[in-house]
């Protein structure tokens, strides 16, 4: 299966309660806040296994190296970490952050980073998932548009309901 990522609308305050709870609560507590919006597809995106390479196509840096205060980073990664283990992480970005990340994302020409994209760099620093060079670089090209595409969508509906957000990256 791999490591996917999703994206999920959560209202601010929710946020807050998760961030109170000790490490023995904290999962629970996760999965019931989440089941709440699951049904909702306007609420939530999954970009599967692109997470990292978007990240690098967008910061020229790894997710697992994210720059701290940049929105774009903060796009993929979030802006804190809720909890992290072996499994997963989940992470999250307040209402107030969403704006500014929204912002952000609008202003990136991704047909010009799609066009500059070589698979090449990317197995050379280690991107999530292997194997890009093996990989149709056109199919890899209008997965990571549509990919880009779809999250700069949500982060604007997310913003339009003033809401935050929770980022899982789980296997």
């Amino acid at each position: 299966m791999g490591m996917i990522a999703s994206y999920q609308m959560i209202d601010d305050p929710k946020i807050g309660q998760l961030l109170s709870k000790d490490e023995d609560d904290i999962y629970g507590e996760i999965d019931a806040v989440l089941e709440e919006t699951q049904d909702d597809p306007d609420e939530v995106i999954d970009i599967d296994k692109l997470w990292d390479g978007l990240h690098f196509l967008l910061t020229g840096v790894s997710a697992c190296e994210p720059t701290e205060g940049d929105p774009i980073s903060e796009a993929i990664v979030g802006t804190a970490k809720i909890i992290e283990d072996e499994d997963e992480t989940f992470a999250y970005v307040r209402r107030e952050r969403v704006s500014a990340i929204a912002e952000a994302l609008n202003g990136i020409d991704i047909d010009a980073l799609i066009e500059g994209f070589q698979p090449e760099k990317f197995e050379q620093n280690g991107i999530y998932p292997n194997g890009w060079q093996d990989e149709d670089k056109e199919e890899l090209q209008r997965s990571l548009k549509e990919c880009f595409m779809g999250l700069k969508k949500f982060y604007d509906m997310t913003a339009d309901k003033k809401k935050g957000i929770i980022i899982s990256v789980c296997y």
